[in-house]
């Protein structure tokens, strides 16, 4: 079935019955998991490129480990091992990206659940990635 899975995480409980659907797979299928977690690093109004933009990247660079580690860990205590890769940039762009530079035949992700008004207005990262993707995306059901 799924040979290498892709898993977008950012903390949140629709991510983490994301990383427990993924797991459930790769038990299932022996497929590879690989979470990964995309920093879309805001510029600041008042940032010349100097010591905030280095702070908040170093900042996020952090958060974005912590929530990979969480993950990790999650799996773990599931029984399966699990690759991390942290990018940069537009969350949609290097979901796919990295999901094609892995050879990735699937993409396990969760989805906060919003109507369809915040959606419209603030789109969906979940959404796009279903529009985008070349490979099948499961999303995991998760109960506000």
């Amino acid at each position: 079935m799924f040979k290498s899975i892709i898993v977008p995480v950012d903390g949140s409980e629709p991510s983490n019955a994301a990383v427990d659907l993924a797991v459930a797979l790769s038990k299932a299928c022996g497929a590879s998991v690989t979470l990964c977690h995309v920093l879309a690093i805001p510029r600041p109004i008042h940032d010349g490129g100097g010591f905030a933009r280095e702070q908040i990247m170093e900042d996020e660079m952090k958060t974005g480990h912590a929530v990979l580690d969480a993950g990790a860990q999650r799996a773990a205590a599931a029984g399966v091992s699990v690759g991390k890769v942290l990018q940069t940039g537009a969350p949609v762009d290097g979901i796919l990206d990295e999901a094609n530079k892995r050879h990735c035949d699937a993409i396990v992700m969760g989805s906060r659940g919003r109507g369809w008004v915040a959606r419209a207005i603030l789109g969906s990262v979940t959404t796009d990635v279903i529009n985008r993707a070349p490979i099948p995306v499961i999303v995991a059901p998760h109960l506000h």
